[in-house]
């Protein structure tokens, strides 16, 4: 029991270390943006981070979870599914951003949407977006969705 009480205790420590003083909301990629941007843009690596919203779309949550060499990065979307189950997140933006500064999403980065977004679905979670940081500019993948809907 002791030993249970401990672990409840480190992993509310560890939540309380995530939060976010502002709780912004977040209402669309280029909110995200404004958020994250200045963290990944210029970097020689990539870095991947998780951002967790509340029921209000409030960013409640905001984690590195993979870093990468200079020509990409391996995001595991079963490792991503478990935190979200482990910290009890169910509204994810992932973003990274891509040294070269060109935001426009390779292969790779599709499948692992793809990936990222089934894994999350299985355990009752909702990818909100997918971005792309480059230089001065991102790559949305809800915005372009959007878009393409409305053609």
């Amino acid at each position: 029991m002791e030993k249970i009480l401990i672990q409840r205790d480190i992993m509310s420590e560890y939540r309380k270390s995530r939060q976010i003083p502002d709780k912004s909301q977040i209402m669309s990629s280029k909110d995200t943006v404004r958020i994250m941007g200045h963290k990944l843009t210029g970097l020689d690596h990539e870095e991947f981070w998780v951002l967790s919203l509340d029921s209000s779309l409030h960013l409640s949550n905001m984690e590195l979870l993979f870093t990468g060499g200079i020509s990409g990065i391996a995001a595991d979307h079963i490792l991503l599914a478990k935190k979200c189950i482990i910290y009890g997140f169910t509204r994810i933006i992932v973003l990274h951003n891509n040294p070269s500064g060109n935001p426009k999403p390779g292969l790779q980065d599709m499948n692992a949407t793809r990936a990222i977004r089934d894994a999350l679905k299985v355990i009752g979670a909702e990818l909100l977006d997918h971005i792309i940081i480059g230089h001065d500019t991102y790559y949305s993948f809800a915005y372009e969705a959007e878009c393409r809907m409305m053609r």
